[in-house]
């Protein structure tokens, strides 16, 4: 994490202004991102480039899966205690072992091919779980992931990797829906149960990638 900090005189004094970018290597539009300095004191004696800073967070960051969106629910949805089902298939390229990841706050559960191969249904902050399976290649399997948000930040990052790949975000072209578009068809509900009441009503949306953090002041967002 980058600070681009700016100092502004307000009233005798100094006052930092500052901006977080996330750098990954992945993202070329990030590179070049450095510890940069407004010199506002007005005195050419002052090289702010020469100021250095170590700025820890003490996060996670879970950067092989790119940038991660900030927009998760949809609009006018609770944005705490929610639950999601996503369903589809997803298409495979090689015949190998496949390890899943899923980063979540809060609970996750992934089923592949009627495998429960990740069963984290808890309260948690970002935590990224893994499981394995083999699978063969050129295939469609089905795909379920579930999930549920109690408070706080939320985040749901859903990747693999097998012996041809190195660790990533599953794309939206290796998954599809019942209805053939790219991606998982995602059922979100107003509650952690996955279940509605008489008086709920779910809302449904084609979710092409599961790759979102928002707040709670981590993650590669």
């Amino acid at each position: 994490v980058i600070f681009k900090p700016k100092l502004i005189p307000v009233l005798g004094y100094f006052v930092i202004l500052s901006m977080l970018y996330a750098k990954s290597e992945n993202n070329s539009e990030l590179d070049g991102w450095d510890l940069v300095w407004q010199d506002e004191f007005g005195d050419s004696t002052i090289n702010p480039a020469d100021w250095e800073f170590d700025i820890g967070t003490g996060a996670p960051v879970f950067d092989a899966y790119g940038i991660s969106s900030p927009i998760f629910v949809p609009e006018g949805f609770p944005k705490d205690n929610f639950s999601v089902r996503w369903e589809g298939k997803l298409k495979t390229e090689d015949s190998s072992e496949y390890t899943f990841y899923t980063v979540s706050d809060d609970g996750v559960r992934l089923y592949v091919d009627d495998h429960l191969i990740i069963d984290q249904w808890k309260p948690q902050p970002a935590t990224e779980s893994a499981g394995k399976i083999t699978l063969q290649a050129n295939q469609k399997y089905s795909i379920r992931v579930e999930y549920f948000e109690e408070g706080g930040g939320e985040a749901m990052i859903l990747g693999w990797e097998c012996d041809s790949f190195p660790k990533s975000l599953i794309p939206s072209k290796n998954l599809v829906t019942s209805t053939g578009e790219p991606g998982l068809k995602g059922t979100y509900f107003p509650n952690k149960s996955l279940k509605l009441a008489k008086k709920d009503k779910p809302f449904i949306r084609i979710d092409k990638e599961l790759n979102w953090v928002t707040g709670g002041g981590w993650g590669n967002n």
